[in-house]
Order: structure tokens, then sequence, then C-alpha cells
């Protein structure tokens, strides 16, 4: 049996993506999001091996001393979902078996553990 315990945070933030193609091309400017995180931890117990939470309150101050936070959000620079995800992945303690990023909870990216 594989359980998971799974936590999800919103944040405001900002990023950009330079090499975006021609049709795209409004992405290169900044822009704003609500990044809707979804974090999964495998866990051994059905009785919630991580408190939800307490799994909460890990994500935003992850981010602190990485990417600034101005009054209106986050400022992740060029970073992709994916990329956010990637950094949370290996960032948090215990370490999650999976991330996932979305933009305003249409598009986003997935990270896990192999």
């Amino acid at each position: 049996m594989k359980i998971r315990t799974i936590a999800t945070v919103s944040v405001p933030g900002f990023h950009s993506w330079p090499d975006a193609p021609e049709t795209v091309s409004f992405l290169r400017d900044r822009h704003r999001h609500l990044f809707h995180i979804r974090v999964e931890w495998a866990v051994q117990v059905l009785d919630r091996g991580i408190e939800f939470f307490m799994a909460q309150r890990r994500v935003e101050p992850a981010f602190r001393g990485f990417f600034d936070r101005g009054p209106d959000g986050f400022e992740f620079g060029s970073n992709s979902c994916e990329a956010i995800a990637d950094f949370l992945l290996n960032k948090l303690d215990p370490p999650p078996f999976a991330v996932e990023v979305w933009e305003d909870g249409e598009n986003g990216g997935r990270v896990e553990r192999e």
C-alpha cells in the first residue's frame, strides 16, 4: 500500500519566461499568478504521518532567503512552475515525494522522486 499525506498552499507571486515563443511573447514580461502548491509526502501510517497544518506551515518559509517577497507577492524571477516545484522538493524537510505548482489553478508542473 502507498500512503501519501498531501498539503496545499496558495501564494501570490510574479515570474517571467524570457525565452517564450513569439506566439506567447507576453509571457516574457513579469506577470502575476496565484501559485497553488501541492506537496505530497510518503508516509507509513494511516493516521496522518505528517499533520496537515504543520505541513502547510513549512512551504512558505522555505522560500524565504531564496525568493524576495514584496507587498504583492513572491518574486520568482524566470523560474517556471517546474523549477519552483523542484526547489521545494529539495528544500522541504522532511523531503516530500512530489510537489506540484499551478498557475491560477489552470496550468502547472509536477516534480517527483523516482
